[in-house]
């Protein structure tokens, strides 16, 4: 299994044309199972301030296609 470590742009680019379908296919492909989530507490610090839409992207993806990490 390909497990794959973001940060909030990933989440971000979800909604900017720029990133949009690339970063759409990558969450698309953790919520079909194809690739794991790897997510630091960090990036979760950062989505508090995020518009409610991108926040939402995470509460998408399984708990079973996805792992958090603490940076220390």
């Amino acid at each position: 299994m390909i497990k794959v470590y973001v940060d909030t742009s990933v989440f971000v680019g979800c909604f900017d044309a720029e990133f949009e379908e690339w970063s759409n296919k990558l969450i698309e492909e953790f919520k079909l199972g194809l690739k794991v989530l790897i997510i630091p507490d960090l990036t979760f610090k950062e989505l508090e301030e995020a518009p409610v839409d991108v926040k939402n992207l995470v509460g998408k993806i399984s708990g079973e296609h996805r792992e958090y990490v603490l940076l220390n």
